[in-house]
């Protein structure tokens, strides 16, 4: 029992840590958390193990990044090294997660959840939407994992049925009925999530960018629109502003943006003749 304690404390410790630094993702915390709370019930001393030093790793990376934007100075030997020994250590994490020899469902969750997130860093997207499909196959699944796949689904239909256009930012399907069977697929992994108002408007949210990438308004609205719904503190504003875009409407400003202009001075007599002063000045455009 003792051993059992000081391995969590050691986890639960490790992901405090690691939780220190900004360039971790809010979703990679709550991933992270939702994780801890699954060894805790498994009690499985391998797969703590396995995911301590995963986080150690992490924390490693983390505090590299940080030293070298602190330094103000981006030594491209120092990235690559540092990705180098970050990729070597969860490359053999995965290849002994993968050898360990489990029988029940819940330790077979929790290793399929490790080895995805170890995968998503090491930039195997295809690996992780297999394990994450093994994942929900195996019992009940947390929203996040749904999301989780719902998203490497999204990433893995534009990385296998797209291509980079001539214009800056343009993305051209090769297989057009390949990548729509692709983005449905993703939609229907993040609808499975829903159900959790805690999650519901992310993934609503997801569900609407999709749709409207398909360049299926009324769904895109719809989606939004639950996005609004769920969650209308953080959600209001933009959701407005895409449904209003959606319906070819020129933009309303949103609530943060009409706060800012009201705290603005009015413009003066003074201010037209110095920007009247300074485009007379002006020959041509800046680019000339």
């Amino acid at each position: 029992m003792l051993a059992f304690r000081n391995r969590h404390e050691e986890l639960a410790a490790g992901l405090r840590r690691l939780e220190q630094y900004p360039t971790v993702s809010p979703f990679s915390r709550l991933f992270y958390r939702m994780l801890v709370e699954l060894l805790e019930q498994v009690d499985n001393k391998r797969l703590t193990q396995a995911f301590i030093l995963f986080i150690r790793c992490e924390a490693r990376r983390h505090h590299a990044v940080g030293h070298i934007v602190r330094r103000g100075k981006l030594d491209l030997v120092e990235v690559i090294q540092t990705g180098r020994k970050s990729y070597s250590v969860l490359d053999a994490l995965t290849q002994g997660l993968e050898r360990m020899e489990l029988s029940s469902r819940p330790d077979l969750t929790v290793r399929e959840l490790i080895l995805a997130e170890c995968n998503y860093h090491l930039g195997r997207t295809h690996a992780v939407v297999e394990r994450l499909k093994e994942a929900v196959r195996l019992g009940p699944a947390h929203p996040l994992v749904h999301f989780a796949l719902g998203y490497n689904l999204y990433v893995h239909a534009m990385q296998e049925h797209t291509r980079s256009g001539k214009k800056k930012g343009e993305v051209i399907a090769n297989d057009p009925i390949a990548f729509i069977g692709a983005c449905r697929d993703a939609i229907s992994a993040f609808q499975a999530g829903l159900g959790d108002q805690s999650f519901d408007a992310q993934i609503y949210w997801w569900i609407g960018l999709i749709h409207e990438m398909l360049g299926e308004r009324r769904d895109a609205r719809a989606a939004y629109l639950g996005a609004m719904e769920s969650d209308p503190e953080h959600f209001t504003d933009t959701a407005m502003e895409k449904m209003d875009n959606l319906r070819g409407r020129t933009p309303k400003r949103t609530r943060r943006e009409r706060e800012r202009l009201n705290k603005l001075d009015s413009i003066t007599d003074t201010d037209i003749a110095v920007a009247r002063a300074f485009l007379d000045s002006c020959d041509g455009f800046p680019f000339d």
